[in-house]
């Protein structure tokens, strides 16, 4: 009997973390289509955008994003509804850009060779100290994510 409620677990699981990744999905595209760099963005920045965000932001354990959907969950005692359980995940996908903006920096900082098992963003050839720019791009984006999803209608904006 526990076997099968340890597996139901791990199938939940399983399943919000294939969730929580296709938020990630959809925030990248968002961010490399920004309606504010304008449609005249050369095809090459918008390469070097989603390739900097696949490579840097969703490698980890990602156990701090997933946390907030488990936060908002706890605080609202049970379940909560689709649109809150997205915006859970959009606000956990900001806790890990700000932790890929911190690993940047630090294996700068480090002079890092790995991370998460690959050589670290500004090891790559073609990047080096232009990571440091990367890094910055990956802080903005929080905000970018925030004034999209949060500005309009969520009251705790301002606080976010």
């Amino acid at each position: 009997m526990g076997d099968s409620k340890q597996q139901r677990q791990k199938t939940d699981a399983h399943q919000e973390k294939a969730e929580f990744l296709k938020v990630f999905d959809q925030l990248r595209q968002e961010l490399v289509d920004d309606d504010l760099l304008g449609n005249e963005q050369p095809d090459q920045s918008k390469e070097w955008m989603e390739r900097m965000l696949n490579y840097n932001v969703p490698h980890g354990k990602l156990n701090r994003g997933m946390a907030v959907l488990d936060a908002m969950k706890a605080c609202a005692g049970g379940d909560i509804d689709g649109d809150m359980a997205h915006k859970a995940r959009m606000l956990g996908w900001c806790i890990e850009f700000l932790q890929a903006y911190f690993l940047v920096a630090d294996d700068i900082m480090d002079h890092s060779i790995t991370r998460r098992g690959q050589p670290c963003w500004y090891k790559q050839p073609d990047i080096g100290l232009i990571a440091i720019n990367d890094g910055i791009i990956l802080e903005s984006c929080i905000y970018r994510i925030l004034k999209k999803h949060f500005s309009d209608n969520v009251t705790c904006y301002v606080h976010l």
